[in-house]
């Protein structure tokens, strides 16, 4: 479930994993999807058939279910992957708004007719703290929000095809507030796209400016991300908290139709009171997101509790079906909802 740069492949939700093997807490193996059967994986590919189709057997998604059990219902021993084709040539751009709101309908209207491949949204704060980190540089005076995003040509006619979209791309940002460019202060937009299509070296870009980082992350839609910000910027100004520790990391998931938007609280670890600070925002913040809208699709720590305590039908099913699949409990005990009951 963690988000990838190119929204436009992502059908649904469990993209790009297609099918995969497990081990069921009740020592149970099983196989979900088109890899179900009939006959064994080995047989199925001499008879040409791929682990492509990830919903079943039958009329269940046992994919899903242990996606999201972070651990409590089995152990996958393999997965198949959907692949797309690397493109032949690419051009990258930047486009750049003091506000948020000044970049939604661009990026939901890019979005739409599926004309960009890499795509996201960055603060200043963010994509300083990356572009040093990976450069050994220094902070670069970015814009207050800059939206990055990339155009394709593949093996047939790559030239013309970036041309006519990076043409109807153009109408569009007429239409709306956006200006896209190539560079920003020297640094070119082709740089930023190879520099996260990369694994981040040691160590982590979000420590470099502080030493620590607490991260809030969660679902919702992308015309809903100002809200947020307010929020956000409220308690910090409560607590103090600098606005040049926070990095803001937007990603368009499922084509646009919603977004992974995700705070980083930079800050330094090893003073015990600004570590406490930082520590009582999260919880305080986390929870008036929630109360806001916010989906945690992936709820760690104390997200699990905010996210399972307003919904006791679900939390009883979700019981029932771990009781089924892992009878001992022996599959991460304790995670998520599956707490003993005292």
């Amino acid at each position: 479930r963690e988000p990838f740069t190119i929204p436009k492949y992502q059908w649904d939700s469990t993209d790009p994993l297609m099918c995969m093997e497990v081990v069921f807490g009740s020592g149970d193996l099983y196989r979900t999807g088109s890899a179900a059967g009939p006959g064994t994986i080995e047989e199925q590919w001499e008879t040409g058939a791929a682990q492509k189709n990830p919903l079943g057997p039958g009329q269940w998604d046992a994919l899903r279910l242990v996606q999201g059990s972070q651990g409590t219902m089995g152990i996958v021993t393999w997965g198949s992957v959907k692949l797309e084709l690397a493109p032949k040539e690419e051009k990258c751009f930047f486009a750049a708004a003091d506000r948020l709101e000044d970049l939604i309908d661009f990026t939901y209207r890019i979005q739409k007719f599926k004309l960009v491949d890499v795509c996201f949204t960055m603060n200043a704060a963010a994509l300083s703290a990356v572009w040093a980190h990976e450069t050994g540089g220094s902070s670069v005076g970015f814009p207050p929000w800059i939206l990055v995003y990339s155009i394709s040509g593949y093996e047939y006619f790559p030239t013309e095809r970036i041309e006519y979209i990076e043409k109807e791309i153009d109408e569009i940002a007429g239409e709306t507030s956006a200006s896209p460019v190539s560079d920003i202060s020297g640094v070119t937009a082709d740089e930023i796209v190879r520099l996260i299509t990369k694994p981040c070296c040691e160590p982590h870009w979000k420590k470099r400016q502080r030493g620590s980082c607490r991260d809030i992350f969660f679902i919702t839609t992308l015309d809903r991300g100002p809200r947020f910000l307010e929020i956000m910027g409220a308690r910090m100004k409560d607590r103090h908290f600098p606005e040049s520790d926070l990095g803001i990391y937007i990603q368009p998931v499922q084509q646009g139709r919603n977004c992974h938007l995700e705070f980083s609280l930079m800050h330094d670890g090893e003073n015990p009171v600004e570590a406490e600070r930082v520590s009582s925002l999260f919880e305080e913040v986390s929870e008036a997101f929630l109360k806001a809208g916010a989906f945690y699709s992936r709820p760690y720590g104390i997200w699990a509790d905010l996210a399972y305590r307003n919904d006791p039908h679900t939390v009883k099913a979700l019981r029932m079906v771990k009781d089924m699949l892992d009878p001992g409990n022996v599959m991460n005990p304790g995670r998520l909802c599956f707490r003993k009951e005292v």
